[in-house]
């Protein structure tokens, strides 16, 4: 469906090409602040006139006869009831009352779908949005963070495109392992009086992140507890992949109640057990705006430098001191990924950047209105499916996830 300005502007194109031979402008049409003028005001006379010499005015006489004698004038139904000009050189048009008419006809005979349209066909959109950690109950924020996607979701497939609609489970890091921690080691907070699971989890890993923070000998467990988590062959991934499916269960749950749902969950736990880490790394080490610093708090990390201006790769071993802390670690002296890692390789998986690809099985999680999908690391799941190499991606994502977009960007 063509809206009405597109259907003038294309008129004035192609007067345009006939009178002056011109087919490479830019013009624009709008509605003029005196609505006494019309419904329509356009400033072609005005762009073209330094390039052919003419005054603004003689120019839109010209085109403006042409408009009158135009389809949009002269065919049934007709579009434009009066064309006039007015100094410095606008072009001015009224909408005819017939043209109104069957509008309002059109949109009361269409109702919900007027206005749809095939602008997306063959598109394919990757829509994430909010993720929240599985460690916790989602807030207020991630709420508003799932409306925008669905309405961004909504307005795209009412315009053709297929948006696929993705939630990303970091299933592995800091948070999941303080969660882990926290419901063997807190007793004196009892499940017993909350509603839902993801509640009662996240009062738990606020009262043992309180302890982690006060005590170097739990840092220390938890950092053991990391390595573990990211094993796929330890019993710890299997239960920390247990509790994590819970948590977001009961997370799906709440945003179902808002009538939202989605096409796929990916795990951060598959990111790492498929390799893609270790190939988007290899890949990011051949940027010169990734680096490993050689001194400073960062010292044996690698970072992803943020700034505006590039890095030669000769200066690559060269950023120091408080330049370096401005950047973005990407890799802890470890050699653990940070969250950001991972969400790096996750992005430019979404662009199919990486030539890898997740298997996938169904999830019936019995909130959804469509078949939500699950990535995992099995080759016996499906692999006939796939979620990457799309066109467009949007993320309507926490400030913090910014990190990973700007340097898949670099």
């Amino acid at each position: 469906m063509i809206s009405t300005s597109n259907l003038i502007q294309n008129e004035i194109t192609h007067i345009v090409e006939s009178l002056y031979g011109l087919n490479d402008m830019e013009f624009k049409i709008e509605h003029p602040a005196n609505e006494s003028f019309g419904d329509y005001a356009c400033n072609v006379a005005l762009v073209l006139s330094k390039q052919l010499k003419q005054s603004p005015m003689e120019i839109a006489k010209a085109v403006s006869y042409r408009i009158s004698e135009s389809p949009l004038v002269k065919e049934h139904p007709v579009l434009i009831s009066s064309v006039s000009i007015v100094a410095p050189g606008f072009i001015n048009m009224k909408i005819s009352d017939i043209w109104l008419r069957n509008l309002l006809t059109e949109v009361l005979e269409r109702k919900n779908t007027y206005g749809s349209c095939d602008l997306g066909k063959g598109f394919r959109i990757a829509l994430e949005h909010s993720n929240v950690n599985p460690n916790k109950a989602a807030h207020v924020g991630h709420l508003r963070n799932a409306c925008v996607g669905q309405f961004l979701e909504r307005v795209y497939e009412f315009l053709g495109y297929d948006v696929e609609v993705q939630y990303y489970a970091n299933n592995v890091g800091v948070q999941v392992a303080t969660s882990n921690m926290g419901l063997t080691r807190i007793r004196d907070i009892s499940p017993a009086p909350y509603k839902k699971f993801d509640h009662y989890a996240w009062d738990v890993y606020a009262a043992m992140e309180s302890q982690i923070n006060q005590s170097e000998e739990l840092k220390e467990s938890r950092q053991q507890l990391l390595k573990k988590l990211e094993d796929p062959t330890s019993p710890e991934f299997k239960t920390q992949k247990e509790l994590a499916d819970k948590i977001l269960l009961e997370q799906l749950k709440t945003f179902s109640s808002l009538n939202i749902d989605y096409d796929v969950v990916i795990y951060e736990s598959d990111i790492l057990n498929l390799k893609m880490w270790e190939k988007a790394f290899a890949y990011l080490k051949s940027n010169p705006n990734v680096y490993k610093a050689t001194e400073g708090a960062s010292e044996g990390c690698w970072l992803v430098k943020m700034g505006d201006e590039q890095v030669s790769a000769s200066e690559e071993q060269g950023r120091q001191g408080d330049q370096i802390e401005k950047d973005k670690i990407i890799v802890r002296s470890n050699g653990i990924p940070t969250y950001t890692g991972k969400d790096i390789a996750y992005h430019m998986w979404k662009f199919g950047l990486l030539d890898l690809d997740f298997n996938y099985k169904p999830w019936d999680t019995g909130t959804q209105t469509k078949t939500l999908w699950r990535t995992t690391s099995d080759a016996a799941d499906r692999s006939d499916i796939s979620f990457s190499n799309v066109n467009f991606v949007f993320d309507v994502i926490g400030m913090e996830q910014t990190y990973a977009m700007e340097a898949v960007k670099k």
